[in-house]
């Protein structure tokens, strides 16, 4: 694995609450792609980022059950990884920004890193939009392991062997021949 780009995590993905059309107008305006991780879906919102070319994907994701959506999870990484190779800027959102897109914001880190994200880990820190969040979550900065810890997701040694399968199955997609997700299900011993 060569050297991560700490800048792209600083710059280029963001994450926030669910945005509004103005929000592409002004704070947003250099975003060229966005992964909702919400459970809910805005046609209005989608149709304006159609229309002004911006691509747009929904992977939704529980808040806080037993399972909040590895197959979700296993997509947006797959999106994400993708961005990175390319520097696009991102938006990850959900509703209120605090945990399902910092969810995913920990999982791309980690991925791509192969360490847990911290505050301090990157030249910048990332932009987060928290909107009226006051930390209503414990469990410290990172998402991903507050919700291994609450079984959200699964335990976090199972996620950490899923993530880094998952960036090999992302690095040479055509050795895993469409079997990429059960690759990475049957590394990390999870099975659903």
């Amino acid at each position: 694995m060569k050297k991560p780009n700490l800048d792209w995590f600083a710059s280029k993905l963001k994450t926030g609450s669910f945005p509004d059309v103005e929000d592409f107008k002004s704070r947003y305006k250099d975003v060229d792609v966005v992964i909702n991780v919400s459970d809910e879906y805005r046609h209005e919102l989608h149709q304006f980022l159609h229309e002004h070319n911006i691509i747009s994907m929904w992977f939704p994701m529980g808040e806080a059950t037993k399972d909040m959506g590895l197959s979700s999870i296993y997509a947006a990484m797959q999106i994400l990884y993708k961005c990175y190779l390319s520097d696009a800027t991102v938006l990850v959102h959900c509703h209120a920004g605090a945990n399902r897109s910092r969810t995913i914001h920990d999982c791309i880190y980690y991925l791509i890193t192969g360490r847990h994200y911290k505050p301090g880990n990157t030249p910048k820190e990332p932009k987060v939009n928290w909107g009226e969040v006051k930390n209503i979550y414990s469990g410290g900065s990172n998402r991903l392991l507050h919700n291994c810890q609450y079984k959200h997701l699964p335990s976090q040694k199972s996620m950490e062997a899923f993530l880094e399968a998952c960036y090999l199955v992302f690095s040479d997609p055509m050795k895993y021949g469409g079997y990429g997700y059960d690759y990475a299900l049957v590394q990390a011993n999870i099975y659903q």
